[in-house]
C-alpha cells in the first residue's frame, strides 16, 4: 500500500478548504504563539507538527488541531502560573 506524503503546503490548503476547521486552525496558532513567543511563525510550527504526525485526512486534522488546543491551553494556564500572572484562577 502506497502512502502520500503531504507537506505543510497541501495541508494547509485542505485546512483552509473547511471554513470551521481553518477558524479552529488560527485560533490554534494564536494560542501557541501567545504560548510561545519565541516561535517566529507558530503557524508553520503547527502545520510541521501536523505533517510529522502524519496528518493526511480532514478528519484526522479536525481531531489533532481540538487535542493540540486543549493541550495548549492547560499550557497556558501552567505558564501564566509560572510567570505569576494567576495562572488557572486569573
Amino acid at each position: 500500500m502506497e502512502r502520500k506524503f503531504v507537506d505543510e503546503n497541501e495541508l494547509r490548503k485542505l485546512i483552509e478548504g473547511d471554513e470551521d476547521t481553518w477558524k479552529s486552525f488560527t485560533v490554534l496558532v494564536n494560542l501557541v504563539g501567545r504560548n510561545y513567543p519565541f516561535y517566529k511563525d507558530p503557524e508553520r510550527k503547527v502545520l510541521e507538527r501536523m505533517v510529522s504526525k502524519g496528518i493526511k485526512t480532514l478528519d484526522d486534522a479536525q481531531s489533532f488541531i481540538m487535542n493540540l488546543y486543549f493541550a495548549e491551553s492547560k499550557a497556558g494556564r501552567v505558564i501564566k502560573q509560572a510567570r505569576g500572572y494567576g495562572g488557572a484562577r486569573g
